[in-house]
């Protein structure tokens, strides 16, 4: 199955901000039931220095600065999700609807 996620982050500040440095986790991690085939990173104002790295725990991380005067700061990440459904072991599937509303109404007579 495939799913498109779309994020949006907006800071919006009282006054003019001179810096600002953040780093950023927005792109899907690979694993065995999911894998990232697409992601897109935008920010506005365009940042000065801009690096992808992974983090300390193997996630993907964005690090920005911007160095310019700004009153708003946006985010926008787009990312395509190829995943395989994992299917529950047989004892961890519960009762169907039915039986379960049959077994409620056995417990309130």
């Amino acid at each position: 199955m495939k799913y498109r996620v779309v994020h949006t982050t907006e800071y919006g500040y009282g006054e003019s901000v001179p810096l600002c440095h953040n780093v950023i986790h927005l792109r899907p991690r690979d694993t065995r039931h999911q894998r990232c085939t697409r992601s897109t990173l935008s920010i506005s104002p365009v940042p000065a220095v801009r690096r992808d790295q992974r983090d300390f725990f193997g996630n993907h991380a964005t690090w920005v600065s911007l160095q310019e005067p700004h009153e708003r700061l946006t985010i926008k990440a787009i990312s395509e999700v190829d995943v395989v459904p994992v299917p529950l072991a047989p004892d961890t599937v519960g009762p169907t609807w039915e039986q379960a509303a049959q077994m409620l109404a056995e417990c309130n007579r």
